[in-house]
């Protein structure tokens, strides 16, 4: 069995008695969730090495937006230099150094969002497209981004008019035979590159995409030029580029975002990467103490929301998951078979079966089974199937195009349909790899899946009932009892849960998520320590009156 003794042990306090009632070793359960020792390992060496330079200590009050950009590079400076990617690792295979690189990433991210989405764009997203787009010439900008850490890029795709529908971006890059040279335009505001991260202030090169421009006029469709943007060593724009910051934002206000203003840039020839015939951009967020700031979920919450929401490509992805369901679910009503390379919706076969199936449940304990809430979830999705094609067969017959029969079919419909699936797909690869865990984990595992799985299935009870899934009050009844009943058995469970899931107190940052469990001492100092709590404000006199002559 593995040494996990470099996992620290967790102080002592109120917290030990539901510690000491946990049916598992959440060091054991940590590993697990990690599922690589070396990884775990990695990931705290780095919040171990963090933790001791001053450069990463926390701020008592938030600093103004400009310092958070300050303190954000020379952070992702101090992380470079600390070369966590061993010269091992980066030559090792690709995904084991690519699961290297996410360790690191991940552990980053834990404590400063913004030097991790820094990394993530300026370093990991533009080293793999050149890798995977580019040719010889472009190994030098590789090796100077990956490795040497020369080079901080961006990712210019998105325009002002124009996010996730990339096909639409309206910059080009006309080529111009006499000087062997790419003119890059963008002729208007609308077609500006904006919300690039890196762009605003700290970039030197950029990954941009433009329609490709021939002498001839034709249009060859989106291409990826690198373009130097800033002197690596002054940080100064070169000339012809004007770009600007966009400001403070509700979350990641590390990240210096961009935009580049209308103009022509002339851009050497041998920038060009690769054409992307029909590319699609997809990458695939006690009561009063919370409102402290010193609990950390205030800026916990700022800095996830964009991660679910960047671009709206969650909605694309959504739109082009239900494009892929319905194809498959036509399929087997003309009697073909469903192309499902993971066999996620191998179900679809037996639709016919599945669409009958209704709610005979008499006992908690009969739900609280993945067999029931598999099943569940499989009836879900034929008649969410159904009602989703019939809806937009209906606005077709009225004569709509196919994109606005779509767009009336999105809510109650289309989104619906995608999230439900969405969910079965967590649940299922969940189930696979609970089978897969030592038999000590697995107890504690299959109740947060069956809490998981009827806490989901809770809030789709409308579409159950309107489907003729369950008529009566019982289904309703029986799935909300069992959640509580859940809840309940896993009481004493949760804590050690919660720390296998958490990083250290240092990365955590919450006075309200010690592992001390000493909540009211911890709050007392926070309020204490913070600057000038106990003195007169030092504007006073402007909000005070002529002298009292009491």
């Amino acid at each position: 069995m593995e040494d996990l003794s470099f996992l620290p042990d967790l102080p002592s306090g109120p917290l030990d008695v539901y510690r000491s009632s946990a049916s598992f070793d959440w060091k054991r359960l940590k590993l697990a969730l990690e599922g690589d020792i070396d990884f775990l390992k990695l990931k705290y060496k780095v919040w171990r090495t963090l933790e001791k330079d001053p450069l990463f200590a926390h701020n008592l009050v938030t600093p103004v937006v400009e310092e958070q950009k300050r303190i954000t590079q020379l952070q992702l400076k101090r992380v470079n230099s600390y070369k966590f990617l061993t010269d091992e690792m980066f030559k090792s295979t690709y995904s084991k150094r690519t699961r290297a690189l996410m360790t690191i990433n991940e552990a980053v991210q834990s404590l400063n969002p913004s030097v991790s989405v820094k990394m993530a764009i300026g370093i990991y997203l533009f080293s793999n497209a050149l890798l995977s787009l580019g040719t010889e010439r472009h190994l030098k900008f590789y090796e100077a981004t990956i490795s040497k850490r020369e080079i901080l890029a961006s990712f210019a795709l998105t325009e002002i008019a124009h996010g996730s529908d990339a096909r639409l971006m309206r910059t080009t890059a006309t080529y111009d035979p006499k000087h062997r040279e790419f003119v890059i335009h963008t002729p208007d505001f609308e077609a500006a590159k904006c919300w690039v991260g890196n762009l605003g202030r700290t970039c030197t090169h950029t990954l941009l995409f433009a329609q490709l421009i021939t002498p001839d006029g034709s249009n060859h469709g989106l291409h990826g030029f690198v373009v130097p943007i800033r002197d690596p060593d002054t940080l100064e724009t070169y000339p012809g580029l004007i770009v600007g910051d966009m400001g403070e934002k509700v979350g990641v206000n590390g990240i210096d975002n961009g935009r580049k203003v209308p103009l022509k840039h002339y851009l050497a020839a041998w920038f060009l990467i690769v054409y992307l015939a029909e590319f699609e951009f997809v990458l695939l967020k006690r009561f009063l103490a919370v409102y402290f700031w010193g609990a950390n979920l205030g800026d916990i919450r700022n800095n996830h929301d964009p991660t679910v929401t960047y671009e709206g490509d969650n909605n694309v992805l959504q739109q082009q998951a239900g494009n892929w369901l319905l194809r498959q679910y036509e399929t087997v009503l003309n009697g073909g078979t469903v192309d499902s390379p993971l066999g996620t919706v191998a179900f679809l076969n037996d639709y016919k079966l599945i669409s009958v199936e209704t709610f005979a449940c008499t006992e908690t304990s009969q739900l609280k089974t993945p067999q029931f809430i598999t099943s569940t979830y499989k009836w879900l999705l034929c008649w969410l199937l159904k009602e989703t094609r019939e809806k937009y067969n209906a606005e077709i017959g009225k004569g709509l195009s196919a994109f606005q029969a779509k767009t009336k079919s999105q809510v109650y419909r289309w989104k619906t349909l995608t999230r439900v699936y969405a969910e079965y797909l967590a649940i299922m690869f969940s189930l696979e790899s609970i089978e897969k865990k030592e038999k000590s984990l697995q107890p504690v595992l299959y109740k947060l899946f069956t809490l998981y799985g009827l806490w989901s299935l809770d809030n789709w009870l409308v579409e159950l009932y309107q489907g003729g899934f369950s008529k009566g009050e019982a289904l309703a009844r029986l799935v909300r009892e069992a959640v509580l009943e859940l809840c309940g058995d896993l009481k004493g469970e949760v804590v050690s849960v919660a720390d296998a899931l958490a990083p250290t107190d240092f990365v955590l940052n919450s006075v309200l998520g010690k592992s001390d469990g000493k909540l009211y001492q911890n709050l007392q100092k926070a309020f204490f320590s913070q600057p000038g709590v106990f003195e007169r404000a030092p504007w006073w006199r402007d909000v005070t009156g002529p002298k009292s002559k009491l």
